[in-house]
């Protein structure tokens, strides 16, 4: 009789220490000391852009409320293209969240990532070309003097001419 009695007394003192920690991890969590399941963060990316200039355009600024990150993690966004010549483009991007010891904890995080784009848009210059007069002599007018009147080209290119 004494073996059951204390094989009833033991699994009674291990409920009650199961009981308690219950107990105490949902009143932490309703007391927002500890929080349950997977942060949700939301990362905005802000358009960007730029004027011709022959150099990529492979960043840009992100919002994110500092709130949903934990004090102690250090959040990153990783750029993945870039818009060169003048178009637009998504831009591409990976969110990667640290801890103090820049250990990866992304995956403690749910991350939405709302896009925006990439823009180049086109240098302004202005072409002049010099007139030439001449008297009609069955042969065309050639011009073959350019010059820039306005803005600037990017620096190592230049304009050739076709025109004979």
């Amino acid at each position: 009789m004494s073996r059951v009695r204390t094989a009833i007394l033991f699994l009674g003192t291990i409920l009650l220490c199961l009981t308690t920690v219950v107990i105490t991890y949902f009143g932490l969590l309703s007391l927002g000391v500890v929080e349950g399941g997977v942060q949700e963060i939301s990362v905005k990316l802000v358009e960007a852009s730029k004027v011709y200039d022959g150099t990529p355009l492979d960043s840009a600024i992100f919002n994110f409320d500092d709130e949903d990150l934990d004090p102690e993690h250090t959040l990153e966004v990783e750029f993945l293209n870039s818009q060169t010549n003048v178009g637009s483009q998504d831009i591409k991007a990976n969110v990667l969240i640290y801890d103090k010891n820049g250990k990866d904890v992304t995956n403690s995080y749910n991350v939405s990532l709302e896009s925006a784009t990439y823009t180049v848009t086109a240098r302004p210059i202005t072409l002049t070309y010099e007139s030439n007069k001449k008297e009609y002599d069955g042969t065309p007018i050639t011009d073959t003097e350019c010059k820039v009147t306005s803005g600037s080209l990017v620096k190592n290119h230049e304009v050739i001419n076709t025109f004979s």
